[in-house]
């Protein structure tokens, strides 16, 4: 099984290759695609998660809660042309050193 985990959508020919990989299938029955893609954002946000055979035997009582302090957040671009326009002024400053100085 393989995982591709990607900042941007996946393309058409990525999917097509994905699909063309076929499935796997447990000792319950149940398939699973040999080749997944997932973005990190999917991920991050909770709206896919990789589909692999076995299961959590962790007891519900056993799973840690809530975590508490800060929640970060995270802005993806949709696409790579989304990330191309980007204007300049947006991107992070470097610092320079002037000439002479120590």
């Amino acid at each position: 099984m393989g995982i591709y985990v990607s900042m941007f959508e996946a393309t058409k020919a990525m999917r097509d290759i994905a699909r063309e990989g076929g499935f796997i299938t447990d000792s319950n029955g149940q398939e699973y695609r040999k080749i997944q893609l997932l973005t990190a954002e999917e991920i991050l946000v909770g709206k896919k998660h990789p589909h692999m055979p076995g299961q959590n035997v962790t007891p519900e009582s056993a799973r840690p809660g809530p975590r508490k302090g800060e929640t970060l957040s995270f802005q993806f671009a949709k696409s790579r042309a989304a990330l191309a326009k980007t204007s300049p002024s947006e991107a992070p400053k470097k610092q320079t050193k002037a000439r002479g100085s120590k």
